[in-house]
């Protein structure tokens, strides 16, 4: 039973797991308990409302399985699942990112930019200029998202590959 003898939910208890392990991780890295614990739990209560944004809290579990196993009767899903293979993404890659909850993959997708923002402003500290500080950020913390045409060695890289 939850707090004020409410039953709580799988999903209650596996947010509030999440919670816990990034609770933790703040802690590690020097932020007091409490702390930590509050902004873990903005930082999940911002990660389920991106998922729902996205529409994928209705998304079937092992959906990497599923796309994989619908590639070869949808055209448009094996030209992208190929474009990405092209980058080096396997099938083994695509079954790993896609088999995990959506919730967890939005929340290392917020945690990459956190890394990401964080090494810009360390550099903005430090002296550098805007487009010196995105370019030291990004060169440490890869840009992972959504494949663009074009030869652009600055592109995404697959998310599959994280």
């Amino acid at each position: 039973m939850g707090l004020f003898g409410r039953k709580q939910t799988p999903e209650m208890l596996y947010q509030q797991a999440l919670v816990d392990q990034y609770a933790y991780a703040y802690q590690q890295m020097g932020m007091p308990a409490a702390d930590a614990r509050k902004e873990a739990t903005e930082f999940v209560q911002a990660g389920v409302a991106e998922v729902a944004s996205r529409g994928w809290q209705t998304q079937p579990a092992n959906y990497g399985d599923i796309l994989l196993s619908e590639e070869r009767n949808n055209k448009d899903l094996a030209a992208s699942l190929n474009k990405r293979r092209e980058d080096g993404v396997t099938d083994e890659d695509i079954r790993w990112w896609w088999n995990m909850p959506p919730l967890e993959r939005v929340l290392i997708e917020k945690s990459d930019e956190l890394n990401r923002m964080t090494a810009f402003m360390s550099c903005l500290k430090q002296g550098m200029d805007g487009a010196d500080a995105a370019k030291a950020a990004f060169k440490a913390n890869p840009h992972y998202g959504e494949l663009t045409d074009g030869d652009d060695p600055d592109r995404p890289i697959p998310i599959e590959l994280k």
